[in-house]
């Protein structure tokens, strides 16, 4: 349904003279994404490389990547943003100045099938909010934990996404979903639960997800990063730099049937509404106007501004002098006169 509707607005658009009259113009056979955004010929393959969790690390798959026009997705949890081994706001910025996609992860990296509604809405709606006060134009989520349940999925649509990641659900191995499918199909995946085959770091794993799909007739492969550094004590989660840039190396040459491209262009999806708050400790204060007085405390509910205490305090002080001086002004005067 999600393509026939694709097909029917690209003829309209071509008929009318609308934008967007060029996917109308896409050879025979050809596939478009559900957003429209890309249109791919029969039989080829997209990867989406992306990244969760926001770790510093990624900066270096973000420069490998940006060195061979490639973009990547990378999910981040805001209340990270700063924090030691945590990517901050000036290295986002750089990276998204590259061209790479900056996505939602949940503020706590919290597992939202586990939270109240609300508690959940929050995780969601409030981290979409801090990014975008970042500038970022935060579009994808990635499910934290990969956990997914329809009132999540729906949480995520309300708070402004445009689709969403698992962590799971794609051929993994003989012993793991071997009977799942070894791509997305791009023209009628479920953006709102985008499928993946979990973390992969081993190189030679990398490329078999890539030549599964191109053996099975091409489709999307979303992968899945961590941490992109020489740090054995990550575990299975790291891959190194020295690997993560020759798997990419590799990418570059497959050739014109196999691209890389973001999940938000995969996807697609129009920017939406941002709801929520943003996260206080990433947010500066708004400046006070000039001339305005900012409360110290409130006495009997009435405001007290720093220069009150101020003007009060040298009030006292000048009354303690005055009064001192005046009670000890015959004293003073009977020592001055004998």
């Amino acid at each position: 349904m999600r393509l026939r509707a694709t097909v029917l607005l690209a003829v309209a658009a071509a008929v009318l003279g609308l934008p967007g009259a060029a996917h109308a113009a896409a050879p025979a056979g050809s596939s478009p994404t559900p957003g429209g955004e890309l249109v791919l010929p029969a039989g080829a393959t997209v990867v989406s490389l992306t990244f969760d969790d926001g770790f510093r690390s990624q900066e270096v798959a973000a420069r490998v990547l940006a060195d061979k026009g490639m973009a990547g997705t990378f999910y981040v949890n805001s209340s990270s943003i700063g924090y030691p081994a945590y990517l901050t706001v000036a290295q986002l910025r750089g990276i998204d100045a590259e061209g790479h996609e900056i996505g939602g992860h949940g503020l706590d990296h919290e597992a939202l099938t586990e939270l109240p509604a609300d508690a959940a809405r929050r995780q969601v709606c409030d981290d979409r909010a801090t990014l975008a006060t970042f500038g970022f134009d935060p579009r994808s989520f990635a499910y934290p934990y990969g956990a997914y349940s329809p009132e999540v999925r729906r949480v995520v649509q309300d708070c402004g996404y445009s689709s969403a990641r698992t962590s799971s659900g794609l051929y993994d191995s003989p012993e793991l979903c071997s009977s799942c499918p070894r791509a997305e199909d791009p023209a009628t995946a479920d953006t709102w639960r985008i499928r993946t085959s979990g973390t992969t770091t081993e190189p030679a794993l990398l490329r078999q997800r890539v030549l599964q799909a191109e053996g099975s007739g091409g489709g999307w492969v979303p992968l899945v990063f961590h941490h992109v550094c020489t740090c054995p004590q990550e575990g299975e989660s790291a891959i190194t730099p020295v690997d993560f840039a020759a798997f990419v190396e590799w990418l570059a040459a497959r050739g014109p049937g196999t691209r890389v491209a973001t999940v938000g262009a995969v996807a697609g999806g129009g920017l939406r509404p941002v709801v929520g708050t943003p996260l206080e400790r990433l947010v500066a204060a708004p400046p006070v106007p000039p001339g305005a007085r900012t409360a110290a405390f409130t006495v009997a509910g009435v405001a007290v501004s720093q220069s009150n205490v101020i003007a009060a305090g040298l009030v006292v002080a000048t009354g303690a002098v005055v009064a001192y001086r005046r009670g000890t002004r015959s004293r003073r005067y009977a020592q001055h006169t004998r």
